[in-house]
């Protein structure tokens, strides 16, 4: 697969094993982000104005749900996850959450190992719809239990879980963290509305 698009460029002409991007990620004195598919190192565009604020919304709502409730740990965008080892893919989603028995205490240095329960991605107007479908299954491949990909342009949420087909919630909607994030629910405009 082929993540580069008109947003990302490859930063190396070399590929990398994910504890070669995780040793260059650590000494990396840069702000941008990288995501690491099939070995190829993928520089990641900075976020727009309404891709951060939503991004923010989503994190700030998942982050207190987990703290009121205790189910584990919220992570943000610069969390990156190892998805395949042998497949040298790491991707840092906009928003992630783990549940308590799959963390560690304390955190410890350097990339998750394993993929986040939830994962959220914020479409930029530059990515493809099929590059986040790619991420979505490739979240869904490596064991996350519950992927929302967030559109801003079309106010909807794509929502992903295994053994079933994606389901599109309109502004109408409401989102929720079924089992993942038992009993969290928030409409899909109030997302938008930020």
């Amino acid at each position: 697969m082929v993540v580069a698009t008109r947003r990302t460029t490859a930063v190396t002409p070399k590929r990398m094993t994910v504890a070669e991007f995780e040793q260059w990620q650590l000494s990396w004195d840069d702000a941008s982000r990288y995501d690491l598919w099939d070995g190829e190192v993928i520089e990641m565009a900075p976020a727009g104005d309404a891709h951060g604020a939503i991004t923010l919304e989503l994190g700030r709502l998942v982050a207190n749900y987990n703290r009121e409730h205790r189910l584990g740990r919220a992570y943000a965008a610069e969390t990156g996850f190892v998805l395949d080892e042998m497949r040298q893919r790491v991707l840092g989603p906009d928003v992630a959450f783990v549940s308590q028995e799959r963390t560690t205490q304390p955190p410890q240095p350097g990339f998750f190992r394993g993929a986040p329960d939830l994962a959220v991605e914020v479409r930029s107007p530059s990515n493809s719809v099929r590059e986040m479908v790619t991420k979505a299954n490739g979240y869904l491949a490596a064991g996350t239990r519950l992927v929302w990909i967030v559109d801003p342009d079309s106010r909807t949420v794509a929502v992903y879980r295994p053994d079933r087909a994606p389901e599109e919630l309109v502004a109408e909607g409401y989102l929720e963290g079924y089992d993942v994030l038992p009993g969290f629910r928030v409409a899909v405009a109030a997302i938008f509305d930020v």
